[in-house]
């Protein structure tokens, strides 16, 4: 266990470590309006997870536990199958994209490249799915760090050929990872069971929503300025919302053991599994806090250092940064809902959100153009975080309820702890 987990936080710092290093030199190579078409590009990857209608994530539940009980014929039928549709459905999810990109921007060039993307990410992704499932995490790690490496080949290229080169070391760096793995790809390859495709594409269809829908609630600001703001703002928020993702992706993978054994802990029982959960979320809350702040003071000194093209408003800065605060709630309180098996319902809040979101940012923008895809995302994230509190502690901690007592005195305070501070910072008190 202690192996595995150094080698999926070896792959993370490696992914951390190159997107860092992109974020931090990409936009000082390009024009706003050049930088402004790769964030869209990768607004629109983001829904990855919709390439195959969630049977990847299908396919990472119900594995695992039939590589361990050794019923290796099931498990070709899995990988054959999965493997097979997935490579169709990307390739109508990599020609939507290519299609949208090029419906906003008109270059055909750089559309007919990207349709090769989705594609390859997807071939290579289900191989890192098929060494997670069987425990061979060396691999996992390699694979991951040769992904990291190659897709810092942007850079060169993007020197030489400008955005058109950037385009082009996308398709690079994908097949020189296809290359790295070789004849495994071709390995689950085999007769599809088009019956198990059937059965399981309903769950992928919820599990794959539930992932793309959290993923853009978490990126809301970058999102919204993709579908309403000009170049330049999408641009500037291209920018914070990658420090703001980087903070969001470390602080989800510190905390992926923990929902693991939380996961676990709800087959022994739901009240040692919110016990669990109340002891992490003590010992973890202030710190997350304490540490955001710390980022958020330090962000608009910072970025007008490294980024001297750019102009960043602190106060877009502040909104987008503020709610990784309520990340340990949303996380362990989602948990709460997928160990109870009430993936519809967190959905449905999900989405409820991302509509609070939206319309936070209409209203906003009336006023202010500009800051509401910031303030809508940090308004629909803490909103999010009180609606799970309150559904998950309503519907099933009826046997611990002095525990989710605790934990909503503590989400009472960091609520009234980041209202203060953000009338601290407007200069309303």
């Amino acid at each position: 266990m202690i192996v595995a987990s150094r080698q999926t936080l070896l792959a993370n710092l490696m992914q951390q470590a190159s997107a860092a290093i992109l974020l931090l030199v990409l936009p000082n190579l390009l024009d706003k309006f050049a930088y402004a078409q790769i964030v869209f590009v990768g607004v629109l990857l983001s829904f990855m997870a919709l390439s195959d209608l969630g049977l990847s994530l299908v396919y990472g539940r119900l594995v695992p536990p039939l590589i361990a009980a050794g019923d290796d014929t099931i498990v070709r039928r899995w990988d054959a199958s999965v493997q097979a549709f997935g490579l169709v459905s990307s390739c109508i999810f990599s020609t939507l994209v290519a299609f949208i990109y090029w419906l906003k921007y008109g270059h055909p060039e750089h559309a007919a490249l990207l349709l090769f993307v989705p594609v390859g990410l997807y071939w290579a992704s289900f191989h890192v799915s098929r060494l997670s499932v069987k425990a061979d995490f060396t691999e996992y790690r390699r694979v991951i760090g040769v992904r990291s490496l190659t897709s810092l080949l942007a850079l060169p290229m993007l020197m030489s050929l400008g955005l058109l080169g950037w385009f082009i070391s996308q398709i690079v760096s994908v097949l020189l990872v296809l290359a790295y793995i070789g004849r495994r790809l071709v390995e689950p390859f085999a007769r599809v069971d088009w019956g198990l495709v059937r059965r399981h594409v309903p769950e992928g269809l919820l599990l794959c929503a539930i992932t793309a829908a959290w993923l853009q609630l978490l990126n809301f600001g970058r999102l919204y300025a993709s579908v309403c703001y000009e170049a330049e703002s999408l641009a500037g928020y291209g920018v914070a919302g990658g420090a703001s993702q980087s903070l969001s992706t470390m602080l989800v993978s510190a905390f992926l053991p923990v929902t693991v054994s939380m996961l676990g802990c709800f087959g022994r029982g739901d009240k040692e599994a919110f016990n669990y959960m109340g002891k992490v979320l003590a010992e973890s809350i202030w710190w997350v806090l304490i540490g955001t702040l710390v980022v958020i003071e330090m962000a608009p000194h910072v970025f007008g250092l490294i980024f001297p093209t750019y102009r960043f408003d602190a106060w877009m800065l502040f909104a987008l940064l503020l709610g990784v605060v309520f990340y340990p709630f949303m996380i362990l309180y989602g948990n709460c809902l997928i160990g109870k098996q009430r993936g519809g319902l967190y959905l449905s809040l999900i989405l409820a959100n991302f509509g609070v979101s939206a319309i936070a940012a209409l209203l906003i923008d009336r006023f202010s153009q500009g800051f509401g895809a910031a303030w809508g995302q940090l308004i629909g994230l803490m909103c999010f975080a009180w609606g799970l509190h309150g559904v998950t502690r309503y519907l099933i901690a009826e046997t611990a309820r002095e525990i989710w007592v605790r934990m909503g005195r503590r989400l009472v305070g960091v609520t009234l702890l980041v209202m203060m501070y953000a009338c601290l910072r407007l200069g309303w008190v």
